[in-house]
């Protein structure tokens, strides 16, 4: 099985390639509810629900991912002909996923999961609990035999087979036919833990993520109903004044990116001697902060090619930065998908340039 290293070297290298993913097929409900006291006629909490989402999870997840980090991804696996199963079927070909090696069998039924998020004043937003309806192995032995034909003529064309292990000894049969498959052809086929593709793919303590893993974060946290916020800055000798910042940003919404200067963005920005920690520093000092959930590095003139790609709900500027003075490209870009521009107010006195002088200052007493 990958580690969450390779499953992240995984989104950069399947773009434009041919992948086969094949594994166990369920849907995710994902309930999102305001916590509403506890029931009239009973010691238990009440939830009022404000949203309920239905998306692909286990091998459909995985296809999801891969599919916006750029592959063209084909789907095969089992599903049972009811009103889930259909539903699934519909949300996978919905995202351009060749679903022709999924099958319906007939007295089988679609695994689903409840997953139900909580909001409350005290806690903010946290989950409550996960209802798992298991499927119902009762895959008859022509949709087995369907199954396996379909997966083997996907597989003729596929660069790539992604295999998401499943419990189900229909899903361990199709893997057990594709990994001999894949032998015979020599086509690499790589094994996934399907619950590590919920997790931000990266490394260690680092909240360093490439534009792929940050659009499949993106969309996790829009699976669930989450509001993206977005900010960008150099951010050189971290100070209360950026913590408080940061802080007050991070509250506009529920999964809060920083895209920071490159160091040689940040020279041209501020000058030689700049920046006084590289980039890497700079992650790693940032990456303490709990407010940010992602960072990334850029290098480009504007942000423009990153808020076009991400398309964060809000968008947020500080320091003296006024609705007109701020990259007015940006903000059309921002307003013209409807998204919103925040602006926070920096505090006086608070800067990487006054911190440096004051040193100097003193190193010359």
């Amino acid at each position: 099985m990958p580690t969450d290293t390779s499953l992240a070297q995984m989104l950069e290298e399947v773009e434009g390639r041919r992948v086969l993913v094949a594994g166990e097929l369920l849907m995710q409900n994902l309930v999102h509810g305001r916590m509403a006291g506890i029931a009239h006629h009973s010691p238990i909490p009440r939830l009022h629900v404000l949203r309920q989402d239905y998306v692909p999870g286990g091998a459909g997840a995985v296809a999801r991912m891969l599919k916006i980090a750029g592959a063209d991804v084909t789907l095969a696996g089992v599903v049972g002909d009811d009103h889930s199963g259909r539903m699934l079927l519909n949300h996978l070909a919905a995202e351009e996923i060749d679903i022709q090696a999924v099958i319906s069998a007939p007295n089988a039924e679609t695994a689903t999961v409840t997953d139900v998020t909580a909001v409350d004043e005290s806690k903010g937003r946290h989950a409550l609990l996960q209802l798992v309806t298991p499927a119902e192995d009762a895959v008859d032995e022509e949709s087995q035999s369907q199954l396996l034909a379909a997966a083997e003529r996907a597989a003729q064309d596929a660069e790539l087979i992604v295999a998401v292990e499943g419990e189900e000894p229909c899903v361990q049969a199709l893997i057990s036919h594709l990994r001999h498959i894949a032998g015979g052809r020599g086509v690499e086929l790589v094994g996934v833990e399907a619950d590590k593709v919920s997790r931000p793919p990266g490394a260690d303590a680092s909240k360093l993520r490439s534009l792929n893993a940050l659009l499949w974060l993106v969309q996790q946290v829009r699976d669930r109903g989450g509001k993206i916020v977005f900010t960008n800055g150099c951010f050189d000798l971290l100070h209360a004044g950026h913590v408080n910042y940061l802080q007050a940003a991070a509250e506009n919404g529920d999964f809060f990116i920083l895209a920071l200067n490159s160091d040689e963005s940040v020279r041209m920005l501020k000058g030689p001697g700049r920046p006084v920690l590289n980039e890497q520093e700079r992650v790693m000092v940032l990456s303490g902060l709990t407010c940010i959930d992602a960072i990334t590095v850029f290098g480009t003139e504007d942000v423009c090619p990153l808020l076009d790609a991400l398309r964060p709900e809000v968008y947020v500027k500080g320091g003296d930065y006024t609705i007109d003075t701020i990259n007015q490209g940006e903000r059309r870009l921002v307003e013209g998908y409807g998204g919103q521009v925040v602006l926070i107010a920096g505090e006086e006195g608070a800067s990487t340039t006054n911190i440096l002088r004051k040193i100097h200052e003193d190193d010359l007493r």
